[in-house]
């Protein structure tokens, strides 16, 4: 029976009542009804149907002859319910019940024949009125507005998406991340889009359609009009918090529950390298306390400090320059209006600076959003009597003369400088940004440990290459000498609190033997130790002292250098401090304390590290160790994969199958899709379940290497080993997976043992579906 059958047999009842129930005796002079009581009408709750039972006082001299509701619309007006619409959150809702009086009675009216009756419904008052072509006396109409429906109060929007960027388009958010709102979409003017939210310049409100280009030194307005999602309401626009891109924006009412939301933005030209033209100290000479910046994009190049690193005093402008000593000069650099120095896609500063065309050190000081400061740092050669500004960069004297391996002769003055470039995670602060060439990375005096480290090198001169690389190993708490690392991969731990306490550096490439590294490092109770080069030990071991500070250099081969730089003394001569032992490596067999030796400098790793419900994010594993748990049943939430000192172009890509959202997000057949590289697959802090995973190479790596993988699934045990982008674990029946090894082998080469790292597959299947 549908909605509107019932409907319909209850007032049927109703009216049959009513002519039932008519008194026999006759009506008296006065028999007048003046109050009106209905009850048992039910209020309306979110997806239940409208209540059409109805109560009345016993001895009543009146009957319901029939009920009506009504939606309260945006426009203010209301409309009537459908027999199969339910109520919903946030609605407001008016019930009217037609009352009609039995014969020999009437309602009683005044002067102007309008009814003069109290009426309530649920025991509250109630409007009462004139039914349309009835007599008062016969028939009245009670109304009554319930309270608006029990609905989500939304406080807070956040619109966040791709600010303006020098020479992109516009580009808007993802309204899949919105919840609890949407675009309003017929509230916007014509020429404007019809999408709800729109860029314009913020000079003019002219457009910038899809098809323009956003232009450095402009400020540019994002700019839509939003409105509630179904059940759900505005709060008080004065209680709303709404951002745009983390910036406050301001809102303005367009019209019922809707509001006109905007906020500027500025599209910030990058400065990606400054060079400062500084005249060159010369013996006999004063300083010049000025500099002429060549970059276009800088505003401002001033205060000046010189300072004599021999006689470690500042110099003035009535002093002059003297033979032999080295002078440093530091100064600050400030970008023009609406420009900014340039940062990575993690927000990490990566401008360089330069001195007469040589690199110098540089550090961005931000005092505000849109104040920042370039400091920057640079060391002139030691002054000779006849000098006319040679400005190559050097901390000391320049090495000069030929060299080179197996015979080959080269001239090493002619070889470009090289440059490293380093940053440590630092125990409660994480990454710091960025130094180069010999500034302190880490903390002094507040006992911080060093967590990890990245480190590449490049050469100074951008229009001269180098084939130079880096590697290094790290000695961590607990796990001892981890895998080799190169070129910017990171050593050491994240959010695992384990020290540093040791570290190893050397050069690869074909140009290695033309340069050394040196390096020293802050340790633990003994402060600054002396300096290490080319793959030495730098730190302790058998201690277990934290390291809290490191220095990093390379000069061309057997120059020498300032080992003071920074002002920096070294309280030890020895770079390393070692109790007799051994120390633990990571996929390898110990090594000594003293005389550590780390293998596996020549292996590409592959690194992983996985999401495991009740403990978290687990440390990283490399080159088949078992990630995950064993005989805990914890289920695999997320994973992390990469590949580190690797020797060929390419990665690592990965896709997962999560539990209720399938292959996530990735097509099996177009790895482009999958998640690559370090991002994370699967979620965290949903519960919800890996079941299956697939994982391959990528680029010239795939060329080179076959990746193997195996995992522990729910019920059925460890499965056989997948390959190369293969699924591995389950499909169909609901199962975790708790534990997951990962190995690299050279293309074409045996694939892992069934008993491997000390586990062995208790199905050869590595991919079971229903």
């Amino acid at each position: 029976m549908t909605k509107g059958i019932t409907k319909r047999l209850r007032l049927l009842v109703l009216l049959l009542a009513v002519i039932v129930c008519i008194p026999l005796c006759v009506k008296a002079t006065g028999n007048y009804v003046t109050e009106v009581n209905i009850g048992g009408i039910d209020a309306p709750e979110p997806g239940d149907y409208p209540d059409y039972a109805v109560t009345v006082p016993q001895g009543a001299n009146y009957g319901v002859s029939e009920i009506s509701w009504y939606r309260l619309m945006g426009s203010g007006d209301f409309t009537p319910m459908e027999d199969d619409e339910t109520f919903l959150e946030g609605g407001t809702y008016k019930v009217t019940v037609t009352v009609t009086v039995y014969d020999n009675c009437e309602f009683a009216t005044d002067d102007s024949q309008q009814p003069a009756v109290t009426g309530k419904i649920n025991e509250v008052d109630s409007t009462v009125s004139k039914v349309f072509g009835m007599q008062a006396w016969y028939q009245i109409e009670l109304s009554y507005t319930f309270s608006p429906c029990p609905r989500t109060i939304v406080k807070d929007i956040e619109i966040n998406m791709q600010g303006p960027l020098v020479n992109s388009s516009p580009q808007y958010p993802n309204e899949n991340d919105f919840v609890n709102f949407e675009f309003a979409t017929y509230e916007i003017p014509m020429h404007l889009y019809e999408n709800g939210r729109y860029w314009l310049h913020a000079s003019d409100n002219s457009v910038v359609y899809d098809t323009g280009k956003f232009v450095a030194g402009k400020v540019y307005r994002f700019e839509a009009y939003v409105k509630p999602s179904v059940n759900c309401g505005f709060d008080s626009i004065h209680n709303m918090n709404i951002t745009i891109n983390g910036k406050k924006a301001t809102v303005v009412t367009a019209s019922y529950d809707r509001y006109r939301i905007y906020a500027d933005f500025p599209c910030y030209g990058n400065v990606y390298e400054t060079n400062t033209e500084i005249t060159s100290p010369v013996a006999g000479e004063n300083p010049e306390f000025s500099g002429i910046e060549t970059n276009g994009e800088i505003e401002t190049c001033d205060n000046f400090t010189w300072y004599d690193v021999t006689d470690n005093k500042s110099v003035s402008i009535t002093d002059t320059f003297k033979e032999g000593h080295v002078y440093r000069v530091e100064f600050t650099l400030t970008p023009k209006n609406l420009y900014k120095f340039a940062t990575n896609f993690d927000g990490e500063f990566i401008v360089k600076a330069k001195v007469n065309g040589a690199l110098a050190t540089c550090e961005v000081d931000k005092w505000s959003e849109d104040i920042e400061y370039l400091n920057v740092t640079y060391t002139f050669p030691a002054v000779e009597a006849s000098q006319s500004g040679n400005d190559t960069p050097s901390g000391g004297e320049s090495g000069g003369g030929s060299t080179g391996g197996s015979g080959s002769q080269v001239d090493v003055s002619k070889l470009p400088e090289a440059t490293v470039t380093y940053r440590t995670h630092v125990q409660s602060i994480g990454w710091q940004k960025y130094v180069s060439d010999g500034v302190m990375a880490g903390t002094s005096g507040i006992a911080k440990r060093l967590e990890g480290i990245e480190i590449f090198v490049d050469s100074a001169d951008p229009e001269k290459e180098l084939d130079l690389g880096i590697q290094y190993t790290t000695h961590c708490q607990s796990y001892g000498w981890l895998p080799w690392s190169a070129d910017g991969d990171m050593s050491g731990t994240e959010g695992e609190a384990k020290r540093l306490e040791a570290i190893m550096i050397k050069l690869t490439g074909a140009d290695a033997e033309y340069y050394d590294v040196y390096y020293r490092v802050h340790a633990q109770s003994y402060g600054w130790l002396g300096w290490a080069k080319d793959g030495a030990p730098a730190g302790t071991a058998g201690y277990g002292k934290r390291l809290e500070g490191i220095q990093v250099v390379v000069v061309k081969k057997d120059e020498s250098f300032n080992k003071e730089m920074g002002q920096i003394k070294s309280v030890k001569d020895n770079a390393f401090e070692a109790k007799a032992g051994e120390s633990p490596i990571v996929n390898y067999p110990a090594t000594s304390n003293t005389a550590p030796v780390v293998p596996g400098d020549d292996m590409v790793n592959v690194a992983y590290r996985t999401h495991v419900q009740s403990f978290g994010w687990q440390g990283w594993k490399y080159n088949g160790a078992m990630s995950g748990t064993s005989g805990l049943a914890k289920r695999l939430e997320g994973i992390e994969i990469k590949l580190t000192n690797t020797d060929y172009e390419g990665g690592i890509a990965y896709c997962t199958h999560v539990q209720t959202y399938g292959w996530q997000g990735a097509k099996l057949d177009d790895p482009s899709t999958w998640k690559k590289n370090g991002d994370m697959a699967g979620t965290s802090g949903e519960a919800k379940r890996l079941e299956a995973i697939c994982i391959t190479l990528t680029g010239e790596m795939a060329n080179h290497y076959d990746i193997y993988y195996r995992v522990h699934a729910q019920s059925y045990g460890w499965l056989g080993w997948a390959k190369n982008g293969a699924p591995s674990g389950t499909a169909g029946y609901g199962k975790r997976l708790e534990g997951i090894q990962i190995v690299l082998v050279p293309k074409g080469g045996a694939a892992p043992a069934k008993d491997y790292g000390d586990i062995s597959s208790t199905n050869d299947k590595p991919y079971i579906e229903k």
